[in-house]
């Protein structure tokens, strides 16, 4: 990456022999992360959880702090920068506080399911340490930058502690909030009844889905209102609320994370998939406290299985699939995400729809909880229960940006595909997914993308697609046969890279591919 833009640099690792007790000439240092061990590194040789996570922290402080010190000038004569990305703030601070006894602290908040832990370090005497300054914008490194290589020029930085940089060591740690441009959280408020907070979660008003004792829903035209919110609330009817408005916009998105058993688990899977759907809800609500994105977490019924809400100021449709596209992009996770279209497909449309929370499911007569104050409840506390709604607005602009590169890529596409199909040639990306557990609803669209491409451009029999699943862990010859068929009697072209990218994008890497159209 750095050779592209012509800044070729030493690039190393945590651990390597050059980033340990070693002197070194450079004044500059990037960190990308810090050097985190696996949660269970050290359980072999401790006697509780406690002692491993302290060694951790303890070992990760070590090896991140001798990479990042090999730039401090030893006669303290030129200014020495670390350019942290990607470690927190809380983190910046413990790696770099040493001195005698020195001692780590780890505390945990029963009252937080997510990041329900702080970690500190302490010592009888502290050594010099350098100063952690919180950037929060791209501009302000280039400041520190630009000062750092022309003293002279002094660049007055507006920043947290910065004032003029005098030779030392400075750590600059960058915290912006992901896509902070594009995301602002409004003024919140407190509500006090289940039916007031189940108004925020209407995107439509004229019309609700009723669930029936089967567990089916049925559309119901009428007016949503405070009375009826509140009946839903007491279990009297369960009602679901459309995604979508007439105008096509959305008070609210949803990401469903699920454990329902099917026919083929067994016990072994069924409980494998239960501990993903609790490890991938966790893996929300880190990302969503991390980013400082209000949420509202429901265990929406049924074992191990979860909705997570965040409430919009009213947006286009497209764009709040556009921004949790890429959130589960970036997390590498594969949910059922609402709203699921960007708009509706014709003006008498409703579309999908969510049951909405404190819903006592008809067909197992299981209630919904939502996740308050480190316990799950049923009914609004006398307290309130405070809620937040966030702008997403302002992700038009980066969606509309993508789409644009994509628009113009879509020129190429055509004379790239009847190349493709020409040559006989499998893209790297439908090759290379053949070696991952194809699961869920990217992997199922991935399988659809192998045998479109493989009978399409290599003119493989439905047989031998069939056989390309073997070294898949649900691999049946008959079935794959059989599902192959049902694709190549009536799908033959090729998907298109940007169909994939939208379908399939955890098994893609376009980055650098000659047919990436």
């Amino acid at each position: 990456m750095l050779k592209s833009v012509d800044c070729e640099q030493e690039v190393t690792y945590y651990k390597a022999s050059d980033t340990m007790g070693v002197a070194s000439k450079k004044r500059i240092c990037i960190a990308i992360g810090a050097a985190h061990k696996p949660a269970n590194a050290y359980d072999a040789i401790t006697d509780n959880r406690k002692q491993s996570d302290i060694l951790k922290e303890e070992a990760m402080h070590c090896d991140t702090w001798q990479a990042w010190s090999r730039v401090k000038d030893p006669s303290a004569k030129v200014t020495s920068i670390v350019f942290s990305f990607g470690v927190t703030l809380q983190d910046c601070t413990n790696i770099v506080n040493w001195g005698i006894k020195r001692e780590v602290k780890i505390n945990r908040n029963k009252k937080k399911l997510t990041r329900n832990r702080t970690v500190e370090t302490s010592c009888d005497l502290e050594l010099e340490k350098p100063k952690v300054i919180q950037i929060s914008e791209d501009s302000d490194f280039l400041k520190f930058a630009y000062e750092w290589k022309e003293p002279s020029k002094r660049i007055e930085v507006e920043c947290k502690s910065a004032t003029k940089m005098e030779p030392g060591f400075l750590l600059l740690y960058y915290n912006r909030n992901r896509g902070s441009k594009m995301v602002a959280t409004l003024q919140s408020c407190v509500v006090f009844s289940e039916s007031e907070l189940l108004q925020n979660f209407i995107s439509r008003q004229d019309a609700y889905a009723e669930q029936s004792l089967k567990g089916s829903y049925f559309k119901v035209p009428g007016e949503i209102n405070q009375t009826l919110l509140q009946n839903h609330a007491n279990g009297e009817i369960t009602i679901g609320s459309y995604c979508l408005d007439t105008d096509n916009t959305v008070c609210w998105m949803c990401f469903d994370v699920d454990a329902h058993e099917s026919e083929d688990d067994t016990p072994a899977s069924l409980k494998e998939k239960q501990l993903q759907a609790d490890s991938d809800m966790e893996t929300f609500c880190s990302f969503f406290d991390e980013e400082e994105i209000p949420y509202v977490l429901e265990a929406s019924g049924s074992p191990h299985s979860y909705h997570i809400w965040i409430l919009l100021e009213r947006v286009e449709a497209w764009i709040a699939k556009s921004f949790g596209e890429a959130i589960m992009k970036h997390l590498d996770l594969d949910h059922e995400l609402f709203p699921k279209q960007p708009k509706l497909k014709s003006k008498q449309g409703y579309g999908n729809l969510v049951k909405l929370p404190f819903a006592v499911n008809k067909k197992n007569n299981n209630k919904s909880k939502i996740f308050h104050d480190g316990e799950w409840i049923e009914h609004i506390p006398e307290s309130g229960f405070e809620i937040n709604k966030i702008d997403i607005s302002g992700w038009a602009e980066y969606a509309e940006e993508n789409k644009k590169k994509q628009s113009q890529d879509k020129k190429i596409q055509n004379k790239k595909i009847r190349r493709l199909r020409k040559d006989g040639q499998i893209r790297p990306c439908i090759a290379n997914a053949l070696n991952n557990t194809l699961t869920g609803t990217q992997g199922h669209a991935m399988r659809i993308a192998i045998c479109r491409e493989y009978s399409s451009v290599a003119g493989y029999s439905d047989e031998q697609i069939a056989e390309l699943f073997e070294t898949q862990p649900d691999y049946d010859f008959n079935i794959s046969l059989q599902q192959v068929q049902s694709i190549t009697q009536v799908e033959m072209n090729p998907w298109k890279c940007e169909t994939l990218r939208n379908k399939c994008s955890k098994y893609m890497d376009c980055l650098g591919c000659k047919f990436n159209m």
